[in-house]
């Protein structure tokens, strides 16, 4: 600590002591001399008490100097300062400014200010005491997503117009990378002065994280203070933690799981919550959990209609508003329209070429999670329009669809729609090549049959295409056992088609190609029985059903988990999504642009870190859908890492913890790192004043009062 005065003009005062020594000079004025006999006997016990006499006057001298010593002190304002807390006139000095940006710093004080206007408060009064020529930084404890890092020193006024741009924003401190760009910059600038203040409420989201000794350019020569802000009132009642769906229905009006977190900062036991299904109160329970302590509170809802759906978690406001709300897109899936065209009916539905293919799609697993709704028609209905609704056209063991068909089913594709196609022996492939040219995934040149001893087998997997990843090593060998009898011969795939499967002697098996907006697929088997037996396989009902929902645009995720603030945002969508745009709109309402770029087999347009959390709207070529993103749930907890936490986390640094409180003499910015010694001056002015009057004695008192009331006792 170092010795200081805030007005040291006025130690000019401490020349008043002249005054109390002019006073004792004054008293020793010399009296006329007069013989008087009758006296003589007394001059001797005279002499003995002169030598006490001017020893009391001589103390009463040095008390009254001293007493007016010490009120010029007190008139000067003494304070002891931490090492750097102000530089010395005349050289260059260097703050790195500290300043906590995070989530919690947007909890509210007694006076409705949050905590942050109080932080930015200090570190402008901490830039108006800086000496002449000081530089500043300014180094956010939680800077903005691919912001930049402090890369140059500013003076009073650039700092000041850097601290008007800060704001707390939904994200956790990183107080290790902000000492380590701290250090580094105070390492670049050099000199003599040099110092770190840090300004933040210490929340443990992101400061129980921070361990200095980890950071490879501490100076432990760098005094460090850190100003911590307390006792303003800020409290987080309760707030909501993680939201997620759970169950694997996607129908509309089928019943949805949404499970919560809570936590309850007290001090009461009961906690109203509040379930928010598109804008309107869907559901709402009283809850006890214990203060201090988290609980999982689960909630069903039925959507009514497919889409994406908002849904929002709440519980009461506090003056800690970030989390008292929790967003949760939830996916209902739209029923997924399907025309089976049966090319080969039969006279019974057990011997119809789709009697699989039905009973596949009609499996219990995916009535479950996407409604379905099967079309069957004849192998009259290619000539006719595709039915509106329709998202996938199966064509099984078609003999030709017309060129006037062809061009229908053409249009649908390009439109977003998914073709299908399943081969077999009434089939014609000239047919087929006049009626669809640029629509199938390869040329079909014909029609093979192999000997039931020796069946084709199928061999190569691309287990990284969408419908086949179930299949993948150690569930690969699947499709091992199921024997081909029947196929369709093949030419060269397409440049653009991409072979998901082959047989083992390398002929393609699966074949896909985009095409426009949509895909098709066209499989070089049968549906049925009569040419394989991997109906009978259970393989076969996962493929076709991941087949048809993948032509359908119905195979991706639900996107029901949360997002956090500051995450990067990704839509996914097909290959033939390359170079098309992603429109996006903001919770405030902004809007912006994303584009698809190729990613996989895929594709993928990359949103901007999401600022702030709400609800994101996005739009593509064929689709739309939601994001939610949410404050990250470790800004909940508002409680402060203690001293002692707080210095093993800084060690091998010492530090200077101030707590700045609202309203108090800590929370005046103009004495921060500064120790005040009014108060045992004050008292030191006290004693001397009780000594002095004890010294003087009441005796001298009494007689002095005596003599003024009686001028003419002495004569």
């Amino acid at each position: 600590m170092e010795f200081g005065f805030l007005s040291p003009l006025n130690l000019l005062f401490a020349l008043a002591v002249a005054v109390p020594v002019a006073i004792h000079l004054l008293q020793r004025r010399r009296e006329a001399t007069v013989d008087f006999p009758a006296v003589r006997f007394l001059l001797l016990a005279q002499r003995r008490s002169s030598r006490r006499l001017r020893l009391r006057r001589l103390l009463l001298l040095l008390l009254r100097c001293l007493a007016v010593l010490v009120f010029a002190l007190l008139l000067a304002r003494p304070v002891l300062q931490a090492p750097g807390a102000a530089f010395r006139e005349g050289e260059p000095g260097f703050t790195a400014v500290i300043l906590d940006t995070s989530l919690s710093m947007s909890a509210l004080s007694a006076d409705d200010r949050q905590r942050f206007e109080a932080a930015r408060d200090l570190a402008r009064a901490l830039a108006a005491r800086g000496g002449k020529g000081e530089r500043f930084a300014l180094i956010e404890a939680a800077p903005p997503a691919g912001a930049p890092a402090a890369a140059r020193w500013l003076d009073r006024e650039g700092f000041l117009g850097a601290l008007a741009a800060s704001a707390a924003r939904p994200a956790v401190a990183d107080p290790g990378r902000a000492f380590g760009e701290a250090y580094r910059l105070l390492r670049e600038a050099g000199g003599s002065q040099r110092r770190i203040v840090v300004v933040s409420d210490l929340a443990r989201g992101g400061w129980e994280r921070l361990a200095l000794r980890e950071l490879p350019l501490i100076d432990t020569a760098v005094p460090v203070r850190v100003l911590r802000l307390a006792g303003d009132g800020a409290r987080n009642r309760a707030g909501v933690v993680s939201i997620a769906a759970s169950g694997e229905s996607r129908v509309a009006g089928e019943p949805r799981a949404v499970d919560v977190e809570v936590v309850n900062g007290g001090p009461e036991r009961v906690l109203p919550v509040e379930l928010w299904l598109d804008g309107a109160l869907a559901a709402s329970r009283i809850e006890t959990v214990t203060p201090g302590t988290k609980a999982r509170i689960s909630f069903t809802v039925r959507p009514s209609a497919g889409g994406a759906r908002r849904v929002e978690v709440r519980v009461p406001p506090d003056r800690y508003p970030a989390d008292d709300r929790r967003h949760l897109a939830l996916e209902v899936a739209p029923p997924l329209g399907v025309l089976v065209v049966d090319g080969d009916p039969g006279s019974s539905l057990a011997q119809g070429e789709t009697f699989f293919l039905q009973e596949a799609l009609r499996h219990e697993r995916l009535a479950a999670t996407v409604p379905v709704r099967i079309a069957v028609a004849g192998p009259e209905a290619p000539a006719a329009p595709v039915p509106a609704g329709t998202a996938v056209v199966v064509l099984a063991n078609v003999r030709a669809p017309g060129e006037e068909a062809g061009r229908r089913l053409a249009e649908h594709v390009a439109a977003g729609g998914g073709l299908l196609v399943f081969w077999g022996a009434a089939c014609d492939a000239e047919a087929w090549r006049r009626a669809l040219p640029g629509l199938l995934p390869a040329p079909v040149l014909g029609t093979a049959a192999a000997l039931p001893e020796s069946p084709w087998r199928v061999g190569a997997v691309d287990f990284a295409a969408p419908p086949l990843t179930v299949f993948a090593p150690p569930a690969g060998g699947t499709f091992a056992t199921a024997s081909f009898v029947l196929r369709a011969q093949l030419g060269q795939p397409a440049p653009a088609a991409r072979v998901l499967a082959r047989f083992e002697d390398g002929a393609p098996w699966l074949v896909e190609l985009p095409v426009g907006r949509g895909r098709v697929v066209f499989a070089a088997s049968t549906a049925d029985l009569a040419g394989n037996d991997l109906p009978a396989r259970p393989a076969y009902v996962p493929l076709v059903q991941r087949l048809v929902l993948w032509l359908g645009g119905s195979l991706v995720e639900a996107a029901d988990a949360e997002r956090i603030a500051g995450e990067a945002v990704a839509v996914d969508g097909g290959p033939e999504l390359v170079g098309a745009r992603l429109t996006v709109e903001t919770p405030a309402g902004a809007r912006g642009e994303a584009v698809f770029r190729a990613e996989g087999t895929g594709s993928r347009a990359l949103l901007p870190p999401a600022a702030e959390p709400g609800f994101y709207r996005w739009t593509r070529p064929g689709g739309e859908g939601l994001v939610a993103v949410n404050v990250p749930p470790a800004e909940s907890d508002l409680a402060a890492l203690a001293p002692e936490e707080l210095s093993e986390r800084l060690r091998p640094v010492r530090a200077e913890l101030v707590d700045v409180k609202p309203g108090g003499v800590e929370g005046d910015p103009s004495r921060l790192g500064e120790r005040s010694l009014a108060r045992p001056l004050l008292a030191a002015l006290l004693a001397l004043l009780l000594l002095e009057a004890l010294v003087a004695g009441p005796r001298l008192a009494l007689r002095a009062f005596s003599r003024g009331a009686r001028p003419g006792a002495e004569a």
